[in-house]
Parts: structure tokens; sequence; C-alpha cells
């Protein structure tokens, strides 16, 4: 048993080393994802585990984890795949460092307009929804870029989650404090995306999970299911 579960760990860090070959666009032959990453109907504890390994890599690799990403089941590639829940994934130093992309490279498909806030404190792991106000210092407008590393598009919502939801690039705006601002008034404004001052997206916080609030607490109570819980300066996306 004890060896069995070495054995696997070991395949699982190698697999995840793979993969960060794809994270880093590697120009050489790779793998084919569906080799490296977690099978369908995979259950949620090998989906954290993926995870978790994944952090410890990117960690040794010089990649400092930034946050966990929230995808609610209403957005159109959860709704393709046929997902009801949410889906949390991490997102690493590594998306935020590149300033030229290519699109056929890299296969983007979207640019979508991010929500993000900072921690101003450590989150606790077992955070309400009524209680994530108290720990988010600033809120910061983003943009991803989204796309996926496998052929054309994950087959499954498992490949999607491992995938990290397909965020390829992320840019930041600039902070604003939120002083004592409820993250569910934020959460009722709208945001517009604009391409050379021309309407592209218009959103809100309150289209993820019903409110920023929610998204905060699943975040934090995905990251510590992970081990790596939320801390100050960590996003919540």
């Amino acid at each position: 048993m004890f060896f069995h579960t070495l054995r696997r760990l070991a395949v699982s860090k190698a697999a995840i080393e793979s993969y960060m070959d794809y994270l880093r666009n590697a120009d050489r032959e790779l793998p084919a994802l569906s080799e490296i990453l977690p099978r369908h109907q995979t259950n949620t504890k090998e989906i954290l585990q993926f995870h978790s390994l994944l952090y410890e890599v990117m960690q040794e690799n010089g990649f400092n984890f930034m946050g966990i990403k929230v995808i609610p089941p209403t957005s159109a590639a959860l709704q393709c795949l046929r997902w009801t829940d949410a889906v949390c994934v991490p997102l690493f130093s590594n998306a935020f460092q590149q300033s030229d992309f290519s699109v056929k490279q890299q296969r983007i498909h979207f640019v979508e307009p991010l929500f993000v806030l900072r921690l101003g404190r450590d989150a606790p792991s077992q955070l309400t929804a009524n209680a994530a106000a108290a720990v988010c210092g600033t809120f910061r407008p983003g943009i991803e870029l989204n796309g996926s590393r496998f052929p054309f598009y994950p087959p499954h919502a498992t490949g999607f989650a491992a995938d990290l939801g397909g965020c390829i690039g992320v840019c930041l705006g600039e902070e604003t404090d939120l002083g004592n601002t409820s993250l569910d008034t934020l959460g009722n404004h709208y945001f517009v995306m604009t391409r050379k001052d021309e309407p592209l997206q218009v959103g809100s916080g309150k289209n993820c999970l019903g409110g920023p609030s929610a998204v905060v607490a699943l975040a934090a109570s995905y990251a510590a299911s992970m081990g790596k819980p939320l801390r100050t300066g960590h996003y919540v996306f």
C-alpha cells in the first residue's frame, strides 16, 4: 500500500512536470494532455491532489501562488460541458509575467473581464460568506486571456479544471481600496470592457454565484482543502 502510494505520487508529479511544459509553451513535442491530466469522472479529491502537487512544482520552479479563480456554473464553458457546479482553480505568477502573446501558438480563444479581490488579511479555512468582506482589502479590474492547451477544447469538466480553467494570461488594473464598501454593493456595480472606446462586454460581480461574498468563501474553502490557505496579498478571481 505504501509503495503504491509513493509510486502514484511520483507518477502524478512527473505528469505535472510535463504539464508545466504546456504552461511554459515549450517548443517541443509534448505528451497528450489526456495522458497526464486526471481522467474524466475523477472525484474531487483527485483534482485537489493534482492542484496541490501543481502548487508544489510551481513553487519549486519559482512561480508563486497568486490565488484562486472561481468559474461559476453559468459560464459558457461549463454550460457547454454540462457541468452544474462551480469550478475552482489555482493561478500562479507565470500567468502574470508575459507581455506578448500569440493567439495561434497559445490557442487563445477569448478575452474576458475579471472581477478581482485582493485579501487584506489571512482567510480562515472555514470562512462564511457573511464574514468574507472582513478579509478583502482591495478591488482590481482585470482582463484574462482564455483558451485551451487541449488541441481544441477540453473534452470534459475534469480536464477544464485541471487545465486551470483555460487561463493563458492575466492583466490587472489599478487597485481601489474597499474601505467600508460592502462586497454586495460592489457586486451590484456593472463593469464594461471596451476596445478602442467601443464596449465589448458588460458584467458584474453578482453574476458569479450571486455575489462576491459567496465567491470569496468558496475560494478560501478550496485553497484550504488544497492545504494552501489564502493569505494576505492573495487574490480571488
